[in-house]
Order: C-alpha cells, then structure tokens, then sequence
C-alpha cells in the first residue's frame, strides 16, 4: 500500500491532526445528536476510508428490522466522516455538506451494521482541481452497508459539496 501523503509531507505546527475514531464519535455525537441516539460509533478512519456503525437495538422498526432511515443515515455520515478525515489531515477546511443521494435496500438486517465510505483517487483530484479554481467542488461517494456477518445490506451514492468555511467545520 503506497505511503500516506499527509504522512509523508508531515503536519503544519498549526494544523491539528485527523480525529481519533473515538474523537470523531463524541464530534458526531455533540454536532448531531441524533447520532446519539441512533448508537453510531465510528469503527476506522484513515487517509482512504472510514467505517461507522451501528448498533440493531437502538434502530429496529416495527418489522423487526433494521429501520431503512438509520441505514441510509449511516451511509451519509460515513461519507461526511472520510471526507473530514481526510480534509483535516491536509489542513484544509471546507464546509462538507449533502447535495443529494441514493440508498438502495438490498436485503434487511436484524444485526448491527458498518458504512463504509472509500474515496475514489480520481474522483478526489477532481475535487481538488475545482476547490483549487471555484474554492469549491463536489465529489461523489460510494458507501456499502454490511450487517455483523459481512453480507451487504444496502448501498449508497451520495454527492457531497466542499464550501467555502467562516473556520469551522
């Protein structure tokens, strides 16, 4: 696996490292509190992906399954967490927000569940290449739902735009 970049250029003295996985939880937790209450928890991040799950108990619906709200839910906020992931290890803030998505339901799950977001090289330095001439750009995510025995439950396609921040993100 080829090195890491924001590991090898380093981190600026003023620019903060990447959230921990438990950091990155507690910011979800605090920003959307329905993160809370669903039970998300984030499981791995890293400079290609980051995982987030779920816990069953906190998101039956009346079926008995999985409620398909929490899963696309899911879906979006692993995509919003390896794009803050990544962003934070470059030093750079943007305002990372939905512009649309869809969820496919692919089978129901009756156990916990992951999201997993992976950042497509090429669809990244597009975004790059807009951010760098708009101060702003697009990109779109794939994420994939898997309950506790690795089966696919669904899967998610969202556009995320990176805006123009006042410093926060």
């Amino acid at each position: 696996r080829p090195e890491q970049p924001a590991l090898r250029l380093g981190y600026h003295s003023s620019v903060m490292p990447p959230d921990s996985p438990a950091e990155l939880t507690a910011y979800l937790h605090r920003s959307i509190p329905l993160t809370a209450v669903m039970g998300i928890t984030t499981v791995e991040t890293s400079w290609d992906a980051a995982v987030l799950g779920a816990p069953y108990r906190n998101n039956v619906n009346h079926e008995g399954t999985f409620f398909g709200g929490s899963l696309s839910a899911l879906g979006l906020l692993a995509g919003f967490a390896v794009l803050r992931h990544r962003l934070q290890a470059m030093g750079r803030r943007h305002r990372i927000v939905i512009r649309r998505n869809t969820y496919s339901y692919e089978r129901p799950a009756t156990t916990d569940v992951t999201a997993r977001a992976e950042i497509d090289p090429i669809r990244w330095q597009e975004l790059l290449d807009s951010l760098g001439r708009r101060g702003k750009g697009k990109i779109t995510l794939d994420v994939v739902v898997s309950d506790s025995c690795q089966r696919r439950v669904g899967h998610l396609t969202g556009v995320f735009a990176l805006l123009p921040t006042n410093g926060a993100t």
